[in-house]
């Protein structure tokens, strides 16, 4: 029992509490088809040909993709609460947010350094380090009156909507559907993509977008299609430029050998084609050089390679050499570049390098593919043949990804819609593997997308009751596509509490060893003199200048407690960053008492 015990409880710490929990019903899929592959086939055809009616309708499948969404969503926020940021990825996002809200690239800078937060610049300009649009949902969300959180809703609605049109250039409109509910389920309700502000659901939609013109133009040139394209283009070039060009490649190389075969006449309609996809691609080109120029002062500097060269000491290639630059003064922010350096660490031996890239192949397995998913993937990538172009798209994005630092999913979210066509080729393609007359493919093909969503009553479940706590990284890898709930965050109960008091609040976050490194805390809003409260590091030397440009407000400490929770104390006169006395009582927050 011993082995069997270990090997439990190592794929536990390697794939999450979901992928764990999928291995018996997958297998219990199997033996299912294999004994009883004829059980249940009326009632399982009968919501064949119910999907199959739906899907011949686009407006009904959008309307019933809608309402899985907002009805799941619905839910996750009656009992869970919008989410709250936790990662510093998605602080900087919402920064960026909140300024393309406001109507600029970058906000007035420079700032002091005890402004100083993980993935911003503070100067030259006060500024996300990110690409330009990978906040635009957040910014919609923003600016329709919803929040943020609307704004990643929106985007996953999007996405599922985009795929079921992609899916229907590739196999029936049935499986379509069938294919962007599973991206619903699997994706659009317990991932790190529906439940934070990280992002990827925009990127993957821009990698759909792309193959569905692509795959429109491949049959006739139009307009229309040269319009999806260049919008796929355009996204991509604007949220994650690097694995889109890797990914992108393939398809320009592929439409231009096209172009060249046509006939005089069909050239004339590629060569229109490509006209218009250079006009998003110029309008990405233009984007990006004007939202550089107004971050960084340099057209040609982006700010994610501003912020590496003058605050981490890591390169975003494992093969570039790593710069030495002075420790930061903030434990925070030097605690994160600490972790980067870790990461590229692992590359200077080959052993290291070896477990690195295990590590990248194991993490997209799990959030991409999963065990329920795994045969038809696998299936449906030996099907991707048929589309050379496709294949080349993946590799290239395959070889790209190979040689970054860091290993996070998000940044295979242009090949989303590879993963996407791959699984749906694959549960249609099972349906014609017999075995002795036995129709167990069939059986299979209709087992492992329940066994997906039987899967999902876990999360649904926690969402109500919060046993399991899906808090990230509690029990699961971050990388995991199930599940991503229940945020424990030090820095939302303060500012629960200060918003819920009168005036406006200034917290001097004590980010020395004593702080918990899992936790978020220093970040602030694109316009910090107009936000109720501003967070800065303790710092004795800036803290008081930064007290008198912030006149009239409440000024707090927020130091930790040996157990890492927060306590909040109202600063005195005196020394403003000194630690509390041991004798003072922090106030009670939401969850921590005083």
């Amino acid at each position: 029992m011993q082995p069997i015990a270990g090997l439990a409880g190592r794929l536990f710490q390697e794939i999450g509490v979901f992928e764990t929990a999928q291995l018996p019903l997958l297998v219990a899929a199997v033996l299912l088809a294999i004994a009883f592959p004829r059980l249940g086939g009326r009632a399982f055809a009968r919501f064949e040909a119910a999907i199959e009616a739906i899907a011949l309708r686009p407006w009904a499948s959008g309307l019933l993709l809608g309402a899985l969404l907002l009805a799941g969503h619905v839910v996750i926020a009656l009992t869970v609460g919008a989410p709250r940021p936790i990662i510093p990825d998605e602080a900087s996002l919402l920064l960026q947010s909140d300024t393309l809200a406001h109507g600029r690239l970058a906000n007035p800078g420079p700032l002091p350094d005890d402004f100083s937060a993980i993935y911003v610049l503070i100067r030259p300009a006060y500024a996300s380090i990110y690409p330009v649009l990978r906040s635009f949902p957040l910014t919609v969300g923003q600016l329709i009156g919803g929040g943020p959180w609307i704004g990643v809703w929106l985007s996953m609605l999007a996405l599922c909507l985009a795929v079921y049109g992609m899916l229907r250039q590739v196999v029936r409109p049935g499986y379509a559907l069938v294919g962007a509910l599973l991206v619903a389920g699997r994706w659009g309700l317990f991932s790190y993509w529906a439940n934070s502000y990280w992002g990827g659901a925009f990127t993957a939609l821009g990698g759909v977008l792309l193959v569905t013109g692509y795959l429109k133009l491949d049959r006739r040139s139009s307009f229309g299609a040269a319009c999806l394209l260049g919008a796929g283009v355009f996204i991509l070039m604007t949220t994650r430029p690097y694995e889109g060009l890797a990914f992108a490649a393939a398809f320009a190389a592929g439409l231009g050998v096209r172009a060249l075969k046509a006939e005089r006449g069909e050239r004339s309609g590629y060569l229109a084609a490509g006209i218009v996809a250079l006009a998003w691609v110029f309008a990405g080109f233009a984007l990006t050089a004007a939202h550089d120029w107004a971050v960084t002062g340099d057209w040609k500097l982006a700010p994610y390679s501003l912020y590496r060269r003058t605050v981490a000491d890591v390169p975003a290639f494992w093969m570039q050499s790593a710069a030495i630059r002075p420790p930061s003064a903030y434990f925070g922010v030097a605690h994160f570049i600490d972790y980067e350096r870790e990461a590229f660490a692992r590359f200077a031996t080959l052993k290291g390098g070896l477990n690195a890239e295990k590590e990248r192949l194991i993490g997209l397995w799990n959030f991409y593919v999963g065990w329920a998913m795994l045969a038809p993937f696998a299936i449906g990538c030996w099907r991707l043949r048929r589309w050379p172009v496709l294949a080349a798209a993946g590799a290239l994005l395959g070889a790209a990804l190979v040689i970054e630092t860091w290993d996070w999913t998000h940044y295979a979210a242009p090949g989303f819609a590879l993963v996407v066509i791959a699984i749906t080729l694959g549960l249609e393609r099972l349906r014609a593997i017999e075995f002795a007359g036995r129709p167990i493919g069939v059986a299979l093909s209709r087992l492992l997308p329940l066994c997906l969503g039987v899967g999902l009553l876990l999360p649904a479940e926690a969402t109500v009751s919060g046993v399991p706590d899906f808090s990230p990284g509690l029990y699961d890898p971050f990388s995991e596509a199930c599940c991503w709930l229940r945020t424990h965050s030090a820095r939302a109960e303060v500012q629960d509490y200060l918003a819920a008091r009168p005036g406006r609040h200034l917290v001097i976050v004590d980010s020395g060893p004593r702080w918990p490194s899992h936790q978020l805390v220093v970040f602030n809003q694109a316009d910090p003199g107009a936000a109720k409260i501003v967070w800065v590091n303790k710092d004795a030397r800036l803290n008081p200048a930064t007290i008198a440009a912030f006149p009239a407000r409440a000024v707090w400490r927020l130091d930790w407690r040996d157990n890492g929770s927060p306590c909040l104390t109202r600063a005195g006169s005196g020394d403003v960053v000194s630690p509390p006395a041991p004798d003072q009582a922090c106030l009670s927050l939401s969850s921590h008492g005083g």
